[in-house]
């Protein structure tokens, strides 16, 4: 807000020649000295005199650098902020009427009804200013407030039919996924607000215009107007115009960025011929409109974001429940495992169960891996896993199960999902692992003392492609301090800032460091963690990590 001091510059820098358009006031002037036969003088704010030349002068007034002559009165003055910027002026006499009074008397009356018009004229377009400028504070609000589109609708139309005082009109959205390079048809078009027009108008599916130009117009940046829309030849339903008793016609596009939203028409009932500044007005309530919609779209946007990040926040509580709470005790094994989705839900999973094979207690070990990420991948994993466990407790061998959970997730899969699985039961007393892997990453034993590598590499197809698919399954002796990783491919697949994936070697080499060292299960799955985040560094996890160890202790 300007202070007092600017004010009063502002006003010191006033001068008459700003008020002064038409020559209404000079020649006011003007005419009352030839009726009194008399100097009555315009003055501006130095004293210098306004010179009237008549109306078929232009500019029809001049300054004079003349001064005020002597034993002139002051009889009238201008002001403006404070500051004086005319004054008017007569001699002091003596006075005489003109020898045709009533015709000069007229002049001065006529000069006077000028004035006064140019003066209500001002002051009316004042007001209609201040009208605009609170309409478009009014959809300014709205960006702030974040409104949904209908009442933001409803509200700007209202205030353009008040301040253009027109009598009906609608505004159109297109939905927010429409195609921004194809005009939606009318019946297409979402109507949000609409004021003054009958239902059997709003549900016509025919354009008000011949091939939708006024439309493609609106939306192009123009603004379209029809004095009288019964003698537009554009128009193509005319006996609707005649039936719903619209005349006038004032419309343009909600554009944001380029983008078209929808389009403003609006309607009098009288003809109308529209000046710039009714055009500019319906532009700025358009594109006012426009950008509320957008704001309150993305405002939308954002609570379904929220609400989605909170449903997926569930989703992963949910899913890592599936996960083992606890690890079963099965002497000589010791276990430890960690899974880390790359979002709130992922596709990679683990699990430890006791089953029996041959009459013998076994602990079964599976890691499994759903192609994809997100709710998809998450709910294919539960699928694969229920049914894992289900056929585990029921049948001896390890191939039987993954043939039993193929033909399952085959039955309940569309074309391209799928699932890598390993599957694997330990005999503790043995110390035998047999195993039957689907596609999946080769697990591999760090045998104690020698520090040697060994991959379990039999491998059969991916779960879920093919249901007739017969798997084998490999037996392998274990020993006291061998260590057994399972893992999922983000681990070895993870890159460094540099692009360089973390890789099987770099696993091994983890792995067997902390084996060496005579670390438990959960030191050297914590030591893997540890060597893959050294790798990592700042670069983006893109995947699941999952990772499954069983150290032989005896």
């Amino acid at each position: 807000m300007a202070s007092a001091g600017d004010q009063a510059r502002k006003a010191r820098e006033l001068t008459l020649r700003e008020f002064l358009t038409d020559g209404s006031l000079p020649g006011l002037c003007a005419a009352i000295s030839r009726l009194v036969s008399a100097p009555v003088e315009l003055r501006d704010e130095q004293g210098r005199r306004v010179v009237y030349r008549g109306e078929d002068a232009d500019p029809t007034w001049t300054i004079d650098e003349h001064a005020s002559p002597p034993g002139a009165v002051c009889a009238g003055e201008l002001w403006a902020f404070g500051t004086r910027i005319a004054t008017i002026t007569r001699s002091e006499g003596p006075f005489k009427l003109h020898p045709e009074p009533a015709a000069q008397l007229d002049e001065a009356l006529r000069r006077l009804g000028a004035g006064a018009t140019e003066t209500v004229q001002s002051l009316l377009e004042l007001r209609r200013a201040l009208g605009e400028l609170g309409v478009l504070f009014e959809l300014t609000s709205m960006l702030v407030d974040g409104e949904g589109d209908t009442k933001i609708m409803q509200r700007a139309l209202d205030s353009a039919l008040r301040v253009l005082a027109l009598d009906a009109g609608s505004i159109v959205l297109f939905s927010a996924d429409a195609d921004d390079t194809t005009l939606p048809e009318e019946q297409d078009l979402e109507r949000r607000a609409a004021i003054g027009l009958s239902d059997a108008w709003l549900a016509s599916p025919e354009a008000l215009s011949h091939g939708r130009e006024f439309d493609r117009l609106a939306l192009s940046g123009e603004v379209v107007e029809s004095p009288d829309l019964r003698e537009d030849k554009r128009v193509r339903i005319h006996q609707q115009v005649v039936n719903e008793g619209v005349v006038s016609f004032l419309s343009a596009g909600l554009t944001f960025r380029g983008r078209p939203m929808g389009l403003v028409r609006l309607y009098g009932r009288a003809p109308r011929r529209f000046t710039e500044t009714d055009r500019q007005l319906v532009r700025s309530i358009a594109q006012q409109s426009a950008a509320a919609v957008q704001q309150s779209r993305l405002l939308a946007m954002r609570r379904r974001e929220r609400e989605f990040a909170r449903q997926a926040r569930l989703a992963g509580e949910v899913q890592r429940r599936m996960l083992p709470r606890e690890l079963p005790s099965m002497p000589p094994f010791d276990l430890a495992a960690r899974y880390q989705p790359s979002f709130e839900v992922g596709g990679d999973f683990y699990d430890f169960f006791e089953t029996f094979a041959g009459g013998r207690r076994q602990l079964g070990v599976v890691m499994g891996d759903v192609v994809g990420k997100g709710f998809p991948a998450a709910l294919l994993m539960s699928n694969v896993r229920s049914a894992l466990r289900a056929h585990a407790s029921g049948v001896n061998t390890v191939e039987e199960v993954m043939e039993r959970v193929n033909r399952d997730v085959t039955r309940d899969t569309e074309v391209g999902e799928f699932a890598t699985l390993w599957f694997a039961t330990l005999d503790p007393e043995a110390l035998r692992l047999r195993y039957c892997s689907a596609g999946h990453q080769p697990t591999f034993i760090v045998r104690a003392g020698n520090d040697g590598v060994e991959e379990l590499t039999k491998n059969g197809l991916v779960v879920g492609v093919d249901a007739d698919v017969h798997y084998g399954s490999t037996a392998v002796n274990l020993g006291k301090g061998d260590v057994l990783v399972a893992y999922t491919d983000g681990v070895d697949e993870a890159m460094s800032f540099a692009g360089e994936r973390f890789g099987r070697w770099r696993l091994h080499e983890a792995a067997a460091d902390a084996a060496k060292r005579g670390a438990s299960a959960k030191g050297v799955l914590d030591h893997v963690l540890w060597a893959l985040r050294q790798h990592i560094g700042l670069h983006q996890r893109p995947d699941d990590v999952t990772l499954a160890i069983v150290r032989v202790t005896r």
